[in-house]
């Protein structure tokens, strides 16, 4: 999708300066770097059902965490003891805006698939580029953040029936999820890095946060089958997906 492109400027220190939690820029270099980040769909023969699914996005409104917001990586729960995940990402975007920052190529088939029974997967650096497992050294941060959708053999549909191309449709949309959840860590990193690495990842003592609530997020959606499934991808396309969902049931789980 050509037309889904975004140009982002982004300040990070340049390469040859140490990468050191709380650098100076008073003391080290600084390069404004720009990036013109754009989606591609390289899925043959099925383009247009891949571009259907994000042109029919009906709830096009995400909320992300606020890049100054030291407390956005909190657990939050209601009265009942109920956990609330992203209660505190109250910053509204556009889906169809920002896509393209939270996930470049959306692409056909994988070398390396994470298991045998998988149809599809959402991969990213992220743990490299925003929220390390090493905290002892600031990121290269969101401009040189790459994520990616691949879609496997068997997820493609194996005839032109209404109910193989539903299915098609769902595995599509449960992985673009994934991508929002993404997004709601990477566009705040976007719109002011320094912020965001200083008070939300706490210059990187909170980054074990940030993977344990994308990881469970993750897990909560990959629940195959069932309704947090459904009521997630809902979320995004409320009129469309129990069809989708109908459709895919009998089809093994997506990743």
């Amino acid at each position: 999708m050509s037309k889904m492109t975004k140009r982002i400027w982004h300040k990070a220190p340049a390469r040859s300066a140490p990468l050191i939690t709380g650098w100076d820029s008073t003391k080290f270099p600084v390069k404004r770097r720009q990036r013109t980040f754009g989606l591609t769909i390289e899925v043959p023969i099925f383009y247009r059902l891949v571009e259907h699914v994000i042109s029919s996005i009906e709830n096009d409104t995400l909320y992300v965490f606020r890049p100054d917001d030291e407390d956005a990586l909190s657990d939050t729960y209601d009265q009942d003891g109920i956990m609330h995940v992203n209660k505190r990402a109250d910053v509204p975007i556009s889906i169809r805006e920002w896509l393209c920052v939270g996930c470049q190529r959306i692409l056909y088939g994988c070398e390396d698939k994470p298991s045998d029974k998988c149809l599809a997967f959402y991969r990213c650096n992220g743990w490299q580029t925003l929220f390390p497992y090493d905290n002892r050294v600031t990121p290269l941060g969101p401009s040189a953040f790459i994520a990616e959708i691949h879609l496997l053999q068997e997820s493609l549909p194996s005839s032109n029936s209404s109910k193989a191309r539903g299915a098609f449709c769902f595995v599509v949309a449960h992985e673009l999820v994934h991508a929002f959840d993404m997004m709601r860590f990477v566009v705040p990193a976007f719109q002011n890095w320094r912020t965001f690495w200083k008070r939300v990842l706490g210059e990187g003592s909170k980054c074990d946060l940030a993977q344990g609530m994308f990881h469970d997020k993750s897990l909560f959606l990959d629940t195959y089958g069932s309704g947090h499934e459904l009521a997630l991808i809902e979320e995004f396309w409320p009129s469309q997906a129990k069809q989708w969902f109908k459709a895919m049931r009998g089809y093994l789980p997506t990743v």
